[in-house]
C-alpha cells in the first residue's frame, strides 16, 4: 500500500490552540503510517520539541525579502519544498501560511487542504467584504483554490459559504480533537503555588495568547468588579503575546495586582488550571476554544463569552457552562461571583462539562483528516 506523503505548512511553533491541534494531527498521521514533512517559515516555538522524530523539518533556503515580497517569496519558498518533497497533498493551518501554500499547490499541481479555526466576521472590520481589501480577496481566493476547507465548527462552516462563497462540498466540518487521557495525567503533576496550597481564596484560571481577540481586559476589569463587591478571588493568567506587558500596567491601575499573577508561557498547563476553581473564556472571537475544552475535561466550572462562532457549540448555556456577552466586565463579574456562591450550580456544570469534553475525540479528528488525505491522493 502506498504511503501517502503530507506536506505541512506553518509559521511556527510557538504556543496557541491552533498550533496545539497542528501537531495532535501530526502526531495523529504518524501513527496512521502517514509520511509527514513539516516546512517551517521559522524553525522556533515552545512547541518545536513535540513534533515526533519521525517527521523531517523543512525552512526556506533563501532570504527573508521586504513586506512587499513576503507573499511571493513565501509561495516560491514552498513551491521549492514541494518540488524536493514531490507530497501527494499539501496542509496549512494558519494564514500567515495559508495563503501562499494555497497558490503553491496550485502552481505546483498539488491538491491542498486549508483549516480554518477563526470567525471569518473579524474580516468585516478590515471594510466591506464584498468589495473587499487585498488580504480579504487573498484570502477568499486561496480558500477558492484549496481540494477542501476544514472548519473546526459549524458556525464557521456556514461563514465559509456565506462569507467565502464556498461550495458545501468543499466545506469539511472537523472539530478538534483533544488527548483527555493524557490532559488528565499532566494534571495530576503536582504544583507548588501558594494559592494552591493555602485554600483560602478560590483561584480562576484564565489561558491563551495576551493578544486582543482573547479579551483578557474585560476579564481583569471583572476581577475589579469582584474585588470592589467584597468577595475575595483571585486570577491565574497562563500565557504570553504581544499585549502582555500592557495587561501587567493595567493590573496596577486597576489596584488588583494582589489578585492578578501572570505566569507567562507554562510547559504543562494543566497541573495549574486542574487546581482552579473556575475558568473563564473573554473572548471576542475564537473558532472551536481549546481552552474551553480543555478545562471543561479537567472538570472546572466554565464561563464563556458568547463569541460569534465557537462556545455556543460547545456548552449548554447553565447546564454545562455559563454564557455571558461579550466585551461585558460586570456581567463576567456577575457569573463568577454566583458560580463560586452557588454550590449546586457549581457542582453541575463541572459534572456536565466534563461528561460533554468527552464528545470531542483526538481519534475521531485524526481520522477524519486521514480520510480526506487519503481520498484526495488517489
Amino acid at each position: 500500500m502506498k504511503t501517502i506523503k503530507i506536506l505541512v505548512t506553518a509559521p511556527n511553533l510557538i504556543t496557541g490552540g491552533a498550533e496545539k491541534q497542528l501537531l495532535y494531527l501530526i502526531e495523529g498521521l504518524v501513527k496512521r503510517g502517514f509520511s509527514i514533512v513539516l516546512f517551517l517559515f521559522d524553525i522556533e516555538g515552545e512547541y518545536l520539541a513535540m513534533v515526533p522524530k519521525e517527521v523531517k523539518i523543512l525552512s526556506p533556503t533563501s532570504p527573508k525579502p521586504g513586506k512587499a515580497l513576503k507573499g511571493i517569496w513565501k509561495t516560491r519558498e514552498i513551491a521549492k519544498a514541494i518540488s524536493k518533497e514531490r507530497p501527494d497533498v499539501l496542509y496549512s493551518r494558519l494564514w500567515p501560511t495559508k495563503v501562499a501554500t494555497a497558490f503553491a499547490g496550485f502552481l505546483s499541481r498539488r491538491r491542498v487542504v486549508l483549516s480554518e479555526d477563526r470567525t471569518l466576521s473579524r474580516f468585516k472590520e478590515e471594510g466591506d467584504p464584498h468589495r473587499g481589501s487585498f488580504s480579504f480577496f487573498m484570502k477568499k481566493t486561496a480558500s477558492q483554490l484549496a481540494s477542501a476547507v476544514v472548519p473546526v465548527s459549524q458556525g464557521i462552516a456556514d461563514e465559509l459559504q456565506e462569507v467565502f462563497k464556498l461550495s458545501p462540498e468543499k466545506v469539511k466540518l472537523i472539530y478538534n480533537g483533544f488527548d483527555l487521557e493524557e490532559m488528565r495525567k499532566e494534571a495530576a503533576v503536582e504544583v507548588n503555588h501558594p494559592w494552591f496550597n493555602n485554600g483560602e481564596e478560590p483561584v480562576v484560571g484564565a489561558l491563551g495568547r495576551m493578544v486582543e481577540l482573547k479579551g483578557f481586559e474585560y476579564l481583569l476589569e471583572a476581577i475589579k468588579f469582584v474585588k470592589d463587591s467584597g468577595f475575595n478571588v483571585k486570577l491565574i493568567m497562563i500565557g504570553k503575546g504581544e499585549l502582555l506587558e500592557e495587561l501587567k500596567l493595567k493590573v496596577e491601575r486597576l489596584d488588583i495586582k494582589d489578585r492578578v499573577e501572570f505566569l507567562g508561557f507554562v510547559e504543562n498547563p494543566f497541573s495549574f488550571l486542574a487546581r482552579c476553581d473556575l475558568f473563564v473564556l473573554s473572548s471576542l472571537y475564537e473558532g472551536l476554544p481549546s481552552t474551553l475544552i480543555e478545562a471543561m475535561a479537567l472538570g472546572l466550572p466554565v464561563i464563556s463569552t458568547r463569541c460569534p462562532t465557537g462556545p455556543e457549540e460547545i456548552i449548554e448555556n447553565e447546564k454545562s457552562g455559563i454564557l455571558v456577552p461579550m466585551a461585558d466586565s460586570k456581567a463576567i463579574a456577575e457569573a463568577i461571583l454566583r458560580v463560586l456562591k452557588d454550590k449546586e450550580l457549581n457542582m453541575r456544570l463541572r459534572m456536565e462539562g466534563k461528561k460533554r469534553a468527552e464528545d470531542f475525540s483526538l481519534e475521531n479528528m485524526v481520522s477524519k483528516f486521514a480520510d480526506i488525505f487519503m481520498g484526495l491522493s488517489g
